[in-house]
């Protein structure tokens, strides 16, 4: 018998690839696709969030949770079990996210804002779609991720983000 839903996949527990093919402009194929981004955490750690750029009509943000075993960030002493962060923040501006988890796994994967949509084409916000995903670059205690939310052909350049953990 199937198992219905997601759950079977154990969401929030590891990192997930996106099956699809994606080719860069000289149809060269990109590897290692991440679709769902797991961050291991600890108990408590302070993480500095840094749009770098964006190249995207739609609005680019990242979603943050703690979809395995709960927890909450915290932002100028508001805490969030979930937060959907946008490139509007301001592109060079950090963000610090204090997380506490309770299983010292972090969900983080990347999101866009389609607006209000038409009649032919719904808006919203979108994510996790056959076409999403995102490339990870390491920088000693840097991380950099280049993302995409549209077409299998792409350069992962519609927004770019820095996480570094603060110490």
């Amino acid at each position: 018998m199937a198992k219905k839903g997601y759950k079977h996949l154990n969401l929030g527990t590891k990192r997930l690839y996106n099956p699809n093919e994606f080719v860069d402009n000289n149809n060269v194929k990109w590897e290692n696709v991440i679709l769902w981004e797991v961050l291991e955490i600890g108990e408590h750690r302070k993480i500095k969030l840094t749009f770098v750029s964006t190249n995207s009509k739609n609005l680019q943000g990242i979603r943050f949770a703690f979809d395995a075993g709960g927890g909450y960030m915290e932002i100028e002493g508001k805490k969030y079990p979930q937060l959907y962060i946008f490139e509007d923040v301001g592109l060079g501006k950090p963000v610090y996210i204090d997380c506490y988890s309770k299983t010292g796994l972090l969900s983080m994967y990347n999101i866009c804002d389609l607006g209000p949509g038409t009649d032919a084409i719904p808006g919203g916000i979108r994510s996790q779609t056959g076409c999403c995903g995102m490339i990870l670059k390491k920088y000693n205690n840097i991380l950099e991720y280049h993302c995409n939310c549209t077409g299998l052909k792409t350069d992962f350049n519609e927004l770019i983000f820095t996480i570094e953990f603060v110490e």
